[in-house]
């Protein structure tokens, strides 16, 4: 898991894609993008750079939180999707110029999954209510003779799920059975991820 951050920390430091100069900051955060204790602060900086840009809304990152001592499903090395969106919650919504109206997008490198077992693991899961969503990268990462690899690729694929996150939660974006719109579903594995598009 450390070379997975370490890659990503390096990597995204060096992407090439240009973010608009305009600052999109009105009276309250729209959406933050908050990493968790293994995500690399840099590279949810940068995601949300490129996130205000695509999207037009104030998009900003936060430091890490803390362990929330998630729990782990049974029989796995998968989090509880569930436990880290109830556990993060009264955090979240004490970040600076948060209000009822933000929305809270929680990065992980971690394998997450719902408690009640029904997939073999989730890229994201939602909560309406909270208006918090939680996007793992575990299932994202390429490998090269065995090794974990971090590249466009990968980040493309985070940036889809972050960018689908925001605009069910935040924008009320209907998903599609159009495999060409961003909103596709369902998602089933790395290759519907990878064909989707990027625009609703």
């Amino acid at each position: 898991m450390k070379n997975i951050v370490a890659l990503l920390t390096v990597f995204i430091l060096f992407m090439t894609q240009p973010t608009s100069a305009e600052l999109y900051n009105p009276d309250e955060v729209q959406v933050y993008i908050v990493p968790m204790i293994d995500f690399p602060e840099p590279a949810a900086a940068q995601l949300s750079k490129i996130l205000s840009d695509d999207m037009k809304i104030w998009v900003k990152s936060s430091v890490r939180l803390g362990d929330l001592e998630a729990v782990t499903l049974p029989g796995t090395r998968q989090l509880s999707g569930d436990s880290i969106i109830e556990k993060s919650y009264p955090i979240v919504t004490k970040l600076p110029g948060s209000s009822k109206n933000t929305m809270y997008v929680l990065l992980t490198t971690r394998d997450i999954n719902s408690e009640t077992g029904a997939f073999r693991f989730q890229f994201s899961m939602h909560h309406s209510e909270m208006r918090v969503s939680i996007v793992s990268m575990a299932r994202m990462i390429e490998f090269v003779d065995d090794k974990p690899v971090v590249n466009h690729l990968v980040l493309n694929r985070l940036y889809k799920m972050c960018k689908r996150a925001i605009g069910e939660q935040y924008f009320g974006w209907k998903r599609s059975t159009d495999i060409n719109d961003i909103m596709y579903s369902p998602i089933m594995g790395m290759p519907d991820l990878d064909r989707i598009g990027t625009k609703s």
